[in-house]
């Protein structure tokens, strides 16, 4: 208690010492430094929401923000600012709501359906296996990707090497190679015990196709939701069905940083080999855009210059005060617009009309940029508005494993949006998927507690053949 007491006072005092650098307007470095020892603070003091976004902003923009390259040129102080503004805002707000939440459920605890801290009423929801029912479905969805997948490749050519090849796709064909990749989310949950041959029907085999077509980052995010769904389950109700224990071991950690790997560096180079892939070789590009040719440059390029992206792009946007004049709408929902009947410009073409862009494809600011462009500093509304919404669904998968799915899901898009910075029709397609496949599944519930922890000798099994929605 009073280790915990302590870093909350250390988060509490790095927070007010960052709002006041902010006030005064301190350099470049001395911004980074601070906002880099902050979310360290923030991880340190915050609950798994809070250490699992800290961590991500640490990486994330501890590599965008590292000068160490002139790529999209040299980002500025008020950009580096807005950013601390935004980190230091969404964790006081997490913060705020773990203090009012307790006050606001028992008060409110016979009317509103506020979670507790762990579950809602004592007991865990759990997800048993694939019902034949599911597993029916799921070969049926997988053998649509499948030849959707061998059209495009007859049609289109190989997109995996020449990735401006999957611009020529359409919206709809895109969407069908792509729906299977929410399926392992939804299996990976489930408290039955897994083995290789199931692992590679419900987890691997639908994530293959998307990476096929070029769509790493959303491949990426399922694999980071599969480890926070293991991480998650066993720091609470860590047990299965049989009764043997969930357990996070490292070797989850290895096998799905080490496809992550693959994932971004193997496809980066893969398509850089190719001197008709419209893109600078790998030595091209070290000597265009770092200050040395160091061999250190070939490890750091890849997520450097992809995170650099974003920023830099942000930095014009707020340095130059750029707005949207381009689409009727804002920006940060345009993409949503595409699906109607007709022709509307989307985000990332209006911004690869404001910007100029070498591919065919259009840019992405991430989402300080992407909000900030049509709101202002109103973007932060928005920002936390989100994060709040994540942090409930939180609190609510402490007592779900169907809340679980929809709170990775969601956690891992919002880190996707963070960097792409603009909604698209898949973010809600994603939802509809999973929830589809949450309907199949059958549920049980677990019921016995012993000394605060869940009895698993005790538990009492009641099998449901749908998903009750709370």
């Amino acid at each position: 208690m009073l280790l915990k007491r302590t870093k909350n006072t250390v988060f509490w005092l790095m927070a007010a010492l960052l709002a006041g650098l902010l006030a005064i307007k301190v350099g470049y470095g001395l911004s980074y430094v601070a906002l880099m020892a902050f979310l360290l603070c923030a991880y340190a003091a915050g609950q798994w929401f809070e250490r699992m976004l800290a961590l991500f902003l640490l990486f994330y923009l501890g590599m965008a923000l590292l000068d160490v390259s002139d790529y999209r040129g040299h980002i500025y102080l008020p950009t580096i600012r807005l950013y601390v503004l935004a980190a230091l805002c969404m964790f006081v707000a997490c913060k705020c709501f773990d203090l009012l939440l307790p006050r606001l459920s028992a008060a409110a605890r016979s009317s509103l359906p506020l979670p507790h801290s762990s579950s809602l009423d004592g007991s865990y929801s759990g997800l048993l296996n694939f019902s034949a029912s599911n597993k029916r479905v799921v070969y049926a969805h997988l053998l649509v990707v499948y030849l959707a997948l061998a059209f495009v490749y007859i049609r289109y050519g190989n997109i995996l090497v020449y990735q401006d090849l999957r611009f020529g796709l359409t919206t709809a064909v895109g969407y069908i190679i792509k729906s299977a990749i929410y399926i392992p989310l939804v299996y990976w949950a489930s408290r039955e015990p897994k083995d290789r041959r199931h692992f590679i029907i419900y987890v691997l085999a639908p994530l293959l196709p998307a990476l096929f077509i070029g769509s790493r980052g959303t491949v990426l995010m399922v694999v980071l939701g599969l480890m926070l769904i293991q991480f998650m389950q066993s720091h609470h109700f860590a047990y299965r069905s049989d009764g043997s224990v969930i357990r996070f071991r490292p070797r989850v950690l290895a096998y799905g940083g080490g496809a992550s790997l693959v994932f971004i560096y193997g496809i980066y180079y893969l398509r850089r080999w190719f001197s008709d892939s419209g893109y600078l070789s790998p030595s091209e590009a070290l000597n265009e855009y770092f200050y040395s040719d160091s061999v250190w440059g070939y490890l750091v390029m890849p997520l450097h210059l992809a995170f650099r992206e974003t920023l830099g792009l942000t930095n014009r946007i707020v340095s130059e005060g750029l707005s949207n004049s381009y689409a009727s709408v804002p920006l940060f929902y345009a993409d949503l617009i595409t699906i109607l009947p007709g022709r509307q410009m989307g985000a990332g073409e209006a911004m690869g009309l404001a910007f100029g862009t070498a591919a065919a494809g259009g840019l992405t600011p991430g989402i300080i940029g992407g909000l900030y462009i049509d709101f202002g500093v109103g973007f932060l509304l928005v920002l936390l508005a989100m994060v709040l919404v994540i942090k409930l669904f939180e609190r609510y998968a402490r007592g779900s494993d169907s809340w679980l799915v929809i709170y990775a899901l969601s956690f891992v898009q919002f880190l996707h949006l963070f960097h792409r910075g603009f909604l698209k029709p898949e973010y809600l397609f994603a939802y509809i998927i999973v929830v589809f496949y949450l309907l199949l599944t059958p549920r049980y519930r677990l019921n016995a507690q012993v000394g605060g922890t869940l009895g698993c000798g005790g538990a009492q099994l009641e099998r449901r053949s749908k998903l009750i929605v709370y």
